[in-house]
């Protein structure tokens, strides 16, 4: 059963949504990324786990939102999946604000997929 022109349009808000909060988190991702590869501190990371921590949050999340425009589903699986990765290899479970919205638009694309996607 295919999915109707009337469910995409019932979840058209979650989209857009999605790609607000896209727009706004990879400026906010960027820009922190940019401002850290050219500010006065060296980069350089204290051991592995810092640069594998780095490599999921923010690269992986970063690689994620971009690819929401493509394909939803990937973007929001790649995003999802780095979010984890990051926090299983620096072992953080709180909730935090920055890192989580940032994340947040992988969710929602990821989402709005499942909600409206074919079925067969």
């Amino acid at each position: 059963m295919n999915a109707t022109a009337s469910d995409k349009n019932k979840y058209r808000w979650l989209l857009w949504l999605a790609r607000i909060w896209n727009v706004l988190a990879l400026a906010f991702l960027l820009f922190m990324l940019i401002g850290h590869l050219v500010g006065g501190d060296d980069m350089t990371f204290a051991n592995t786990t810092e640069w594998l921590m780095f490599l999921f949050f923010p690269l992986g999340v970063l690689l994620g939102l971009a690819l929401c425009w493509w394909k939803s589903w990937l973007g929001g699986l790649v995003t999802i999946g780095s979010l984890l990765a990051f926090r299983l290899i620096g072992n953080e479970v709180d909730f935090n604000f920055w890192i989580d919205g940032a994340a947040a638009p992988g969710f929602l694309f990821l989402l709005h997929w499942t909600l409206v996607k074919k079925r067969s």
